[in-house]
């Protein structure tokens, strides 16, 4: 039995370290055109690099223009119309973005919709599979005792 908890011990030492820091991808939207800024989530700040973006413009099928995020993370469009932008990004690794930047008639951003995770919701799930993992130990464990 205790092999089996200091396995899973290591197991969680090893998906706690940078790698899965990775598995989220955060950004920021900015003026100047429309700059976003994306980054891989941990600390320090890693900027995804090299990533594919296609920006599609409101209420049309083609794309208006791809390309990648340069080596800060960054990619800027500028949009000739307003109305709801969809910017995709991906990395080819798996991880990517659905962004939605508003434009309002002057051209200039008027909201932009980020989809990721506040941090407390991931910290309750991350404790809630920790204790799940070491109930579920306790179970086995006191039963084997029992037997």
């Amino acid at each position: 039995m205790r092999k089996l908890i200091g396995l899973i011990l290591f197991l969680l030492a090893l998906a706690t370290d940078a790698p899965l820091k990775a598995h989220q991808v955060q950004y920021q939207v900015g003026e100047g055109g429309v700059v976003i800024e994306l980054w891989y989530e941990g600390v320090p700040r890693v900027p995804m690099r090299g990533a594919y973006v296609k920006v599609f413009p409101p209420e049309a099928g083609e794309e208006f223009q791809k390309g990648r995020t340069d080596a800060r993370g960054r990619f800027c469009f500028f949009p000739d119309v307003k109305g709801k932008w969809e910017v995709l990004v991906n990395d080819g690794q798996g991880h990517g973005a659905t962004i939605e930047v508003a434009i309002d008639e002057e051209l200039r951003i008027i909201t932009s919709k980020q989809s990721y995770l506040p941090f407390l919701l991931k910290l309750a799930v991350g404790l809630s599979l920790i204790f799940g993992i070491f109930g579920i130990l306790s179970l086995f464990s006191g039963r084997q005792r029992r037997n």
